[in-house]
Parts: C-alpha cells; sequence; structure tokens
C-alpha cells in the first residue's frame, strides 16, 4: 500500500495533458476534441478502478492520486505556450541570393 496511488497520478495526468491539449486544438478538429473528452476520463477511472479492484490500494489513495496528478498537469500546463493563430495566408519568404549570383549581377553592371 501506499499513497497516493503512483498509477492513479499518472493516469490522471496523462488525461489531464491530453485532454487539456486537445481542447487547445477544438478548432483544427472538433471530432477528435469530443473524442478525447469522452475517452480521457474513462481511461483515468479504469486505472483508479482496477488499483481499488485488485485490492492494493483504498480508494483515498486513487482520489488523492487523481487530485495530485490533475493538480500537478494543471500547474504544468500554465507554463505552455499557447498557439498562435495567423491571420490571413502565410507568405512566403523571399528566396535570398548566394554569393555567387550576388557576385554575377554585380559584375554586369
Amino acid at each position: 500500500f501506499s499513497f497516493p496511488s503512483g498509477h492513479s497520478t499518472n493516469a490522471a495526468m496523462a488525461a489531464t495533458l491530453v485532454t487539456a491539449t486537445a481542447w487547445q486544438r477544438r478548432a483544427e478538429s472538433p471530432a477528435r476534441w469530443r473524442a478525447v473528452a469522452t475517452i480521457a476520463p474513462i481511461y483515468a477511472t479504469a486505472i483508479g478502478g482496477s488499483r481499488v479492484y485488485l485490492g492494493v490500494h483504498w480508494p483515498t489513495d486513487v482520489l488523492a492520486g487523481w487530485a495530485l496528478g490533475t493538480g500537478w498537469s494543471l500547474l504544468a500546463q500554465r507554463g505552455w505556450p499557447r498557439p498562435t493563430r495567423t491571420v490571413g495566408p502565410i507568405q512566403p519568404k523571399k528566396e535570398v541570393a548566394t554569393c555567387r549570383e550576388r557576385a554575377s549581377t554585380t559584375a554586369r553592371r
């Protein structure tokens, strides 16, 4: 027995971080967001439930693991860079002439 459950902590962190990433990109794919928002909590619940079912943790160990994992990943997520949106089409970069091309145009003048 250990407090809190490490398996539940890791499952909650993974579920929260995957859900947070999908949330930031929900405009690109709403269907993906809905799928992740449905599957991630089921995953974390299944991991925690299996720990109690197998008798290796008390329910309070699992609840504390979920709280710790969710809190830790939300704290880590605050430091993530926010996605930026471009306004209008992306402009191609101008091609830079090589030294040889510059020398040949300079010599012709």
